[in-house]
């Protein structure tokens, strides 16, 4: 039997099992994991949103000066 793509929840979704997918050519279909799109920030370290100036500040109170937006790179 080939098998082209497998179907897993999230813990099917760690980096070393997204890299070793990849290297033998088969497809992860699977929500990501947390650590993976998130991190591993601490709460008290996130960062909070201004809605007034559409903004973030950081837990300092400096606020972002800019907007940018980076392209998606897929895996």
């Amino acid at each position: 039997m080939e098998v082209k793509t497998v179907i897993g929840d999230t813990t099917y979704s760690e980096r070393d099992n997204i890299k070793f997918n990849n290297d033998i050519d088969i497809e992860l279909v699977a929500k990501l994991n947390p650590l993976i799109t998130q991190g591993t920030r601490k709460k008290e370290d996130e960062f909070l949103f201004n809605k007034d100036a559409s903004m973030y500040v950081c837990k300092a109170g400096h606020m972002a000066i800019r907007k940018a937006r980076q392209p998606t790179t897929s895996m």
